[in-house]
Formats: structure tokens, C-alpha cells, sequence
């Protein structure tokens, strides 16, 4: 039963984070064309820490990116073929910021577990304190 929350809460907020980017992002893409993928990285960041925290799955924050990505390139058959270019781009940002982001998530915790083991070792004398 857990595994099937698991599913649905990375569905839930891949659907959000794609909503996000095709709403937001194509509002902002054109007037803010840097600052546009700060905000939408954040969205993303968000989003991918969430699902990360809930379920502990490194997957779960690619997936999540894909159907991002996925619900971004649904916009297509509204642009014109000059303007394709505000949906692809977005698109590839996303996949490699899941990909990033992953990466990023699989380092830190991999830090933390051997930076949690040298403090306990370190703090587990064998020898009485004074």
C-alpha cells in the first residue's frame, strides 16, 4: 500500500511541477527569459525535494521530471514552427534538471550517511569521559 502512495504522490507532483512550467513558464519566458528558469528551477527544486523526502526514491525524482517534461511538450500544437523553440528548450532543462537534481540528492545523502558515521564513531569511545 505504501508503494502505491509512493506512485501517486510522485504522479501528483510531477502533474503540479509540469502545470507550473507550462503556465508559469510560458508567461514568463518571454519578458524573462533568464529569470524565468530561476523561478521555474525553484518550482522544480521544490517539487523534486518533496517527492525525495516522502519517498526516498531516486527514481521517483527522474519520473517526476518526465512527466513534467511530458505535460511541457503537450504545449506544442499551440506554438507556431518559429516559436517551437520556447517548448523544446524548457523541455530539455527539465529532463536535465531532474538528472541534476538526482545526482545532486544521491551525493548529499551519500555525504550525510558517511559524515553521520564519522561522528559516531568519533563520539562512541570506548574510554569514559571526565
Amino acid at each position: 500500500m505504501e508503494q502505491k502512495n509512493n506512485i501517486r504522490y510522485v504522479v501528483a507532483f510531477g502533474i503540479i511541477w509540469g502545470l507550473a512550467e507550462v503556465v508559469l513558464g510560458s508567461l514568463l519566458i518571454i519578458p524573462l527569459e533568464g529569470v524565468s528558469g530561476l523561478v521555474m528551477y525553484a518550482i522544480g527544486f521544490y517539487c523534486m525535494f518533496r517527492i525525495f523526502s516522502r519517498t526516498g526514491s531516486y527514481i521517483g525524482v527522474i519520473l517526476s521530471s518526465m512527466i513534467a517534461a511530458t505535460l511541457k511538450m503537450s504545449t506544442l500544437m499551440f506554438y507556431s514552427p518559429a516559436l517551437m523553440v520556447f517548448v523544446f528548450k524548457p523541455t530539455a532543462f527539465i529532463l536535465m534538471e531532474g538528472v541534476g537534481t538526482t545526482a545532486v540528492l544521491w551525493i548529499s545523502s551519500a555525504a550525510y550517511k558517511k559524515l553521520f558515521q564519522i561522528i559516531s564513531y568519533t563520539t562512541s569511545s570506548p574510554f569514559p569521559r571526565l
